[in-house]
């Protein structure tokens, strides 16, 4: 979709025409369902966080102001209101590191090209909660710890310690399994 097409889309959805906000719910809404069903398990709970999210798109598409692809402000809008959702359930679980004990880390995997990579989808899904959201935070939706740190209401060094402690349990796993050497 070109811009200028996003701000007829817009102006019609501002305008409050159900044609125009059914075309861009209709436009996104798979592509944000995925991202929801990245941090979400259960389908219910998913279709419910994807609905809540439209609501606030529609809620706030005034203060959009085109620096970034619609589609990028609205997967933020997403992703806020995943999170929104998740504080509640884990806020707490790793806050009080040592920033020393969890340095910056990197993704070091290297995998074959013909890699079956579904094992490595199940075991990031099964990494404990608050970590695995975190991991995706970071590697696959490229937020910085700041970032993860406002959305998710905890620090920073808290953030870096649950990257660190995600990573640790996944290279272990997919060494184990013969999927991955040091």
């Amino acid at each position: 979709m070109s811009r200028q097409d996003e701000k007829i889309l817009i102006e019609d959805c501002l305008n409050n025409s159900r044609a125009a906000q059914k075309a861009l719910y209709d436009a996104y809404a798979g592509a944000m369902y995925s991202i929801v069903r990245r941090y979400v398990v259960n389908v219910d709970e998913a279709n419910d966080i994807l609905q809540d999210s439209f609501i606030s798109v529609f809620k706030y598409l005034a203060t959009y102001k085109f620096e970034a692809p619609l589609g990028s402000w609205i997967k933020r809008v997403v992703i806020n209101t995943v999170f929104r959702n998740k504080k509640k359930k884990w806020n707490s679980l790793i806050e009080h590191e040592d920033p020393l004990q969890f340095p910056e880390v990197k993704l070091d995997l290297s995998f074959d090209d013909g890699m079956d990579l579904s094992y490595i989808n199940k075991k990031i899904k099964e990494l404990p909660s608050g970590m695995k959201e975190v991991f995706l935070l970071f590697f696959i939706d490229e937020y910085s710890h700041k970032e993860i740190a406002d959305f998710l209401s905890i620090s920073e060094v808290a953030s870096r310690a649950r990257v660190f402690k995600a990573r640790e349990i996944l290279q272990k796993q997919l060494i184990e399994a013969g999927i991955y050497s040091k």
